[in-house]
């Protein structure tokens, strides 16, 4: 791939707004800048695109048989990371949804959607589009564990977080790229 991962996103999932018109994040913190990994995530190309990226981030967590999808952003690339998975390795990544809060409908009131009847020790990789505190993944890492989830770790595609540190918690982590990349990306 000729274009970074930084201009790619910048190139079509970065809004900026002026001083003092701030984006409101999932968060609850304030923002000039807003990514939107979906608008590139949805499209077939983009996901390739980002699947090709998560993939290669990936294997720097060691040995995992399972893909979690923090609820919504991590949803369709963790999907699209384990098609990509399939089909360059032939290995067989089932995806697991991580809801922040049970489901109030149907009979099961799921906070994880799995496809499992037994996870004791799947080890399982945490997929998000965009980290700004960590604790939406933090909260779907124990959740994990309380399933009997080996959590290898926690990946995303933009950290922009302000203090850039190597674990989210107690889980390791890391990002395709910093808000910081994407605003300088050329």
């Amino acid at each position: 791939m000729t274009k970074s991962i930084s201009k790619f996103i910048k190139d079509l999932c970065f809004l900026e707004k002026s001083e003092g018109n701030e984006f409101v994040l999932s968060s609850g913190e304030k923002s000039r800048y807003y990514i939107d990994i979906k608008s590139a995530n949805l499209r077939p190309a983009g996901n390739q695109i980002l699947s090709e990226y998560l993939y290669n981030v990936s294997l720097e967590f060691g040995e995992i048989d399972t893909i979690g999808a923090v609820v919504l952003g991590g949803c369709a690339l963790a999907i699209g990371l384990s098609i990509y998975v399939y089909q360059h390795t032939g290995k067989a990544y089932n995806v697991v949804n991580i809801r922040k809060v049970p489901k109030d409908h149907g009979s099961t009131k799921k906070t994880i959607e799995q496809p499992f009847l037994d996870s004791t020790n799947r080890r399982i990789l945490i997929i998000e589009d965009v980290v700004t505190t960590g604790n939406s993944s933090i909260a779907a890492a124990y959740e994990l564990e309380k399933e009997n989830f080996n959590v290898a770790g926690i990946l995303s595609v933009v950290d922009r977080r302000k203090e850039k540190l190597e674990m989210l918690d107690k889980y390791k982590f890391k990002a395709l790229t910093t808000l910081e990349d994407i605003i300088n990306a050329k």
